[in-house]
């Protein structure tokens, strides 16, 4: 079935259904456990510095985001294997912006519960405005025109977004971002900290490419699981001290049932909240909206790529912004498409919109179980990170140099560089200028001239006697 053709039920023997119902289902567990991953990291980072006492709700405010926006762009996106969810581009702004509202309603005078409500208000509003923003960027059809990206910052992009994801790896294990001064920190993790995460790693990278089969991932995963569990027991270590070294995922302290408390209407109702505080810091807010602008477009241009499906960048405009919309009116945090994810979720079998609802369903259902998530093993999840990582680098920065000019590569390493040292945003702003200025150096050495001769090559049609057109010849050179 090619992507983006459509078929009918009846056509599909009943054979096929059933398996592409499974790979489906089992795409929906694994990017679920995925995205809640993503909810406790993002959640808690917002919720970080100043505000590292009210962490845990950084967690269900990102969690009202993976679930609603999983099911919006499932839904309604261009592409079938599209999963949205919050992302750290969007989030280490949203960050900013709590961080400052929190020292406004700090140097008013206001109370904790005036802070917490305050911040909680400015987050769900950055959604509301972010998603208003990207519906009328949709609606206003301009977004197409920024589909044609230079290739190679395309790839300079996906080259950047696997070093995020080992940058992430690398922050999961040793709790402090990758840099030259903290890799010494590598030496220090236990034995189990790196080691399930390695064996999951290379696994993954060994089935992909020789079985490639629906069920290469979930299997790894089991696989490292299992083992985990073997080594933590040959290990003598309980499983609140392996909690404790972090090699468990944390004990959640939220419920379900906790989640709608977080809506606008229920924040509203609580009144005493600081809108100067807020008012204060809404340019902020459209620094979060121009990033997610960005990183949709960027994401949405991959995922078409990759997958071989015709992207609709106006409808993913629209998409994100009713996604954002709705989980802004639940208290969430901003979401959108998601490159990784949906990349994952096409790896381990998806084959259509049914395996982002799943996610979506499993993320509700993870969120009413927390005790069961705690058992998750931490190093798992790091090993497929690196997995992911490592393929991205390697496609990108080793792959791309068959593929392109060596002066089109040379773009790829320095948007990576960009990336790695000040963002996303940046690193493709500089690698489409720099695009920009390549074309120019290049074209411009181009002559505008096509073709050039003179009368001793080319004649007119005219029929002229001899001794003219001996005459014409003589003087041939003069004329061109």
């Amino acid at each position: 079935m090619k992507p983006g053709k459509t078929v009918s039920v009846g056509d599909v023997p009943p054979r096929s259904r059933v398996a592409g119902l499974t790979g489906d289902l089992a795409a929906g567990a694994v990017s679920a456990l995925v995205m809640l991953c993503y909810a406790m990291s993002l959640g808690t980072m917002i919720f970080s510095a100043d505000l590292a006492r009210y962490a845990m709700l950084g967690v269900p405010t990102a969690l009202v985001s993976c679930v609603v926006t999983a099911l919006v762009i499932a839904l309604t996106s261009s592409m079938r294997l599209n999963i949205g969810g919050p992302d750290s581009n969007a989030a280490a702004f949203l960050a900013g912006v709590a961080a400052g509202v929190a020292s406004s309603v700090r140097a008013d005078g206001g109370s904790a519960q005036t802070l917490l409500l305050t911040v909680l208000i400015a987050i769900a509003l950055c959604s509301l405005v972010t998603g208003m923003v990207l519906y009328a960027i949709g609606s206003s059809k301009r977004s197409r025109s920024l589909q044609f990206l230079p290739y190679p910052v395309l790839g300079g992009f996906l080259a950047g977004t696997g070093y995020l994801l080992l940058a992430g790896a690398f922050r999961v294990m040793t709790g402090e971002p990758l840099h030259w001064r903290t890799l010494a920190l590598l030496t220090h993790l236990h034995w189990l900290a790196w080691l399930p995460a390695l064996v999951t790693g290379v696994l993954a990278t060994i089935l992909m490419h020789t079985w490639k089969h629906v069920a290469a991932l979930p299997l790894t995963l089991a696989f490292g699981i299992v083992l985990f569990y073997a080594l933590q027991r040959a290990a003598g270590l309980s499983i609140d001290e392996a909690r404790g070294m972090g090699l468990l995922l944390p004990r959640a302290a939220f419920r379900l049932t906790g989640l709608p408390e977080l809506h606008l209407g229920a924040q509203l109702a609580h009144g005493g909240i600081d809108w100067p505080a807020i008012s204060a810091h809404l340019p902020e807010s459209l620094v979060v909206t121009s990033a997610s602008a960005v990183t949709i477009l960027m994401n949405s241009t991959a995922i078409g790529a990759a997958t071989g499906e015709e992207i609709d960048l106006n409808r993913e405009m629209r998409v994100a912004g009713l996604a954002n919309l709705a989980s802004g009116l639940l208290g969430g945090m901003v979401g959108y498409q998601s490159f990784n994810r949906s990349m994952l979720n096409a790896g381990v079998g998806a084959t259509s919109r049914m395996a982002g609802v799943f996610a979506s369903l499993a993320c509700l259902v993870l969120a009413a179980s927390p005790g069961f998530v705690a058992l998750f093993p931490v190093p798992v999840l790091v090993g497929l990170q690196l997995f992911m990582g490592l393929r991205l680098l390697v496609q990108w920065v080793v792959g791309a140099w068959a593929k392109l000019a060596w002066y089109e590569y040379l773009l790829v390493p320095v948007i990576l560089g960009t990336i790695a040292a000040w963002g996303v945003v940046i690193g493709v702003v500089a690698g489409v200028v720099a695009a920009c200025v390549m074309f120019t150096l290049l074209y411009g050495r181009v002559s505008c001239i096509r073709m050039e001769f003179d009368l001793r090559t080319r004649t007119s049609n005219v029929e002229r006697n001899i001794e003219e057109t001996e005459a014409l010849r003589g003087l041939g050179a003069q004329v061109c």
